[in-house]
């Protein structure tokens, strides 16, 4: 198949018969490319020492009545990489020295999840951000949210300087749209109660409190990672309702945890961006509709590599319908909660990229101010800035209100270093810092069009 010999439309391509070349019409051809997609396999024998003698092309029989939708083919290209060996986090423990992203609800450890693909594509490229997951089929009660201790330990998790993002998938059964086909479980929220209905029985009343409560542990933990410069990637089923791009008749009230007050309180305070995609074009046997909740520093990446992806199937061509419980009572949605391996290397991918591209910006910039000296106007008035507070842990950000160059102490000497006046958000009060002994950085916006957001650290150098 190739160019048209016979005529200029761009619609046109010449397709070999076997004895003659004829231009017909590219929308009237049905492409087989599992040959092609065959040799993309590691495991091809073209791929290994000595194969080249060996028979490397697929024995595929082409079917031109049933053309082949690629996208339904389940058999992955390259095989998923083993399940990396985990570090079980409990209350204590002593954590390895690199930098780690905090998975909440991740599910069991398992090939092609998450973390070993984390594992892989951090080997690839150099880095060594590890993924340290937190669910009750990892660590057993001892990473059961619901007891307090627990949820204090992993706060703290959430507020190390090494936990450089959080990624987390509530359980989604009290907010599932399964509800709204009945008779079945009974719906928990909806748009008019988004923190949940009133039950008459007290074990729906139960759920629905332990869903708020959840949530709410998630917003904290979210807003720790955010408050230090790190990132989130949130994951739950999307919204059916009336307002949402995937509304469904009979669902239009159907709510998300992204409706619940805490969330949507969370989500305006932090410019938190919703995401959406369908799972089954990351190789998932169903559709299953999903919403990523990003923080604004990631939300491009996300919606490059999973965003753009979408749902091109006949209702019919999915493999497995999530509709209704199965045979013991449970939600069909029960079995898909784990994310499919293609979409675990999409979000590994997003995640290693990331925090590779704030290492490299937080270098150059630092490399570029050591270049100057202690004087140099970095912050001018006027500048939105963010600084770090040691004692809290925390970035504050406010404006630049003023910028001089001061002969003061440091380290016993007497030198020139430049002191900025910041007037904070937080409690409208102004505080001086010297820029030899400060963290300071432009303040994160959203960065649409962008790749990442660039973070400028500064830490002068102070001369006689």
């Amino acid at each position: 198949m190739g160019p048209p010999h016979n005529s200029n439309s761009w619609s046109h391509a010449a397709v070999w018969e076997g004895k003659y070349y004829y231009d017909v019409d590219i929308g009237c051809t049905s492409v087989d490319e599992r040959v092609v997609m065959e040799r993309s396999k590691r495991n091809h024998p073209c791929h290994q020492p000595f194969g080249q003698q060996e028979k490397t092309i697929a024995n595929v029989k082409v079917d031109v009545v049933q053309p082949v939708d690629d996208l339904m083919d389940k058999t992955t290209l390259d095989a998923a990489p083993p399940a990396s060996t985990p570090f079980v986090w409990t209350l204590g423990c002593v954590l390895p020295d690199d930098e780690f992203v905090l998975g909440l609800y991740g599910g069991p450890s398992r090939p092609g999840d998450v973390g070993s693909w984390m594992m892989e594509t951090g080997k690839a490229k150099g880095s060594k951000v590890w993924f340290l997951n937190i669910d009750v089929k990892v660590g057993g009660q001892e990473h059961n949210t619901q007891l307090l201790h627990i949820r204090e330990g992993v706060l703290e998790l959430a507020k190390l300087p090494a936990c450089v993002g959080i990624l987390h998938a509530d359980p989604c059964d009290p907010f599932t749209a399964v509800r709204y086909n009945q008779p079945g479980p009974p719906v928990l929220f909806d748009i008019d109660n988004p923190d949940g209905m009133c039950m008459d029985d007290p074990n729906n009343n139960r759920k629905i409190e332990d869903a708020i409560a959840r949530t709410k542990f998630t917003v904290e933990c979210a807003k720790a990672v955010l408050d230090h410069g790190g990132f989130v990637i949130g994951e739950h089923p999307a919204s059916q309702g009336d307002k949402s791009p995937y509304s469904a008749k009979g669902r239009e009230k159907h709510s998300t945890i992204a409706d619940t007050t805490v969330f949507t309180d969370y989500s305006k305070d932090y410019k938190i961006e919703s995401i959406h995609t369908d799972q089954c074009a990351h190789g998932a046997d169903s559709r299953k509709p999903t919403t990523f909740e990003c923080s604004p520093n990631v939300a491009p990446r996300v919606r490059r590599v999973i965003g753009v992806k979408h749902c091109t199937h006949k209702a019919e061509e999915h493999v497995k319908k999530l509709t209704g419980t199965n045979e013991n009572g449970k939600f069909e949605t029960e079995n898909s909660e784990l994310f499919p391996s293609p979409l675990c290397e999409g979000l590994a991918s997003v995640i290693i990229e990331h925090v590779i591209s704030t290492k490299v910006n937080q270098v150059q910039c630092v490399e570029a101010a050591d270049e100057g000296d202690a004087t140099a106007n970095v912050f001018p008035i006027g500048t939105r800035v963010e600084v770090f507070w040691t004692g809290e842990n925390k970035w504050y950000s406010g404006l630049v209100t003023d910028s001089v160059v001061k002969k003061g102490d440091v380290y016993g000497k007497r030198k020139y270093r430049r002191e900025i006046e910041v007037h904070y958000d937080d409690d409208n009060l102004k505080v001086r810092h010297s820029l030899h002994n400060n963290t300071v950085r432009i303040e994160h916006t959203s960065t649409v069009g962008r790749a990442s957001t660039l973070s400028i650290f500064w830490r002068a150098k102070t001369l006689e």
